[in-house]
């Protein structure tokens, strides 16, 4: 699943990524860990873009009501790994997920390394 989180005064990482998580599919999450942290230095302005691995705790899956999002979620699925690129993903993130997140943890530099 791919958020951009934005974390609210006061609020820690983890709790903007479950709130998050709540806020735009409906599920409750936990981190299990952190897989790669990529930055995006061609936004404006630049992002530090942070991969977890959640695991779901319950909840059904909701599409978000959208009325403060610029980019409008359509549509929240859970995919086979295979099906994936017919969903965007590029094969090197296909083959990171296939692998079981190699090098997980680490900081990867541009977030194209990393397929995304």
């Amino acid at each position: 699943v791919k958020f951009i989180v934005s974390v609210e005064n006061g609020e820690t990482l983890e709790e903007a990524m479950i709130r998050e998580m709540k806020e735009e599919t409906g599920l409750e999450v936990k981190i299990k860990k952190l897989l790669y942290v990529c930055d995006k230095p061609d936004a404006s302005p630049s992002l530090l873009h942070i991969t977890f691995l959640l695991e779901r705790i319950e909840g059904e899956i909701t599409l978000p009501s959208n009325e403060f999002d610029h980019n409008p979620i359509h549509d929240v699925q859970m995919v086979a790994i295979k099906d994936l690129s017919q969903y965007g993903f590029s094969q090197t993130f296909i083959t990171l997920i296939s692998d079981g997140f190699a090098n997980a943890g680490s900081y990867q530099g541009v977030k194209q390394n990393i397929g995304l």
